[in-house]
This record gives structure tokens, C-alpha cells and sequence, in this order.
């Protein structure tokens, strides 16, 4: 299916909305040392793409609720993946 130049114009546009609306989020919580981000535009491009292909991997018949979905992908988006600390034992 082809898209029209008129639509991918339009799409542009709202991606650019969007991107700069994350952009502003994050850049106003690092200045209130609410968020701690290397690169503000490495992060909306990481967070987006990750957002973008719920449709490719999610199915409704699957696990895991939608809720849960969105709980799994908060977390992961907020809090990253750490290392956990091994125990040290005494």
C-alpha cells in the first residue's frame, strides 16, 4: 500500500509533535533532578521504538493482560534494567 506525499508530510509532522513533547518531559525532569537521562534524544528515540512495536508482538489471546503489559513497560522505560547486587555472605 502506497501512502500519498500529503499523508507522510502529515505523519512528519505529528512524529516531530510527539518526539518533542517526550523531549520537553524528560529535559524539564533532569533540570528538577527528577530524571537522570545521557542523551534526551537517544532516550525518546529508545523509548518511542519501543512503544511503536506493541502491535508486532502483543496479541490480546496472550499471557499477560494489557494493564499488565503497560505496568511491565512503564517500569522498564522509568527504571531501566539494573544489575542486582549479589549478597555477600558473612
Amino acid at each position: 500500500h502506497e501512502v500519498s506525499a500529503d499523508v507522510l508530510v502529515d505523519l512528519e509532522k505529528r512524529r516531530k509533535v510527539i518526539e518533542s513533547m517526550f523531549r520537553d518531559v524528560l529535559d524539564d525532569g533532569v533540570r528538577a533532578g527528577v530524571f537522570e537521562v545521557t542523551d534526551t534524544r537517544v532516550t525518546v528515540f529508545g523509548m518511542l521504538g519501543a512503544l511503536n512495536w506493541i502491535y508486532s508482538w502483543y496479541g490480546r489471546e496472550g499471557r499477560l493482560r494489557p494493564e499488565e503489559v503497560r505496568e511491565i513497560l512503564v517500569n522498564l522505560l522509568m527504571n531501566g534494567v539494573r544489575a542486582r547486587r549479589r549478597r555477600t555472605t558473612s
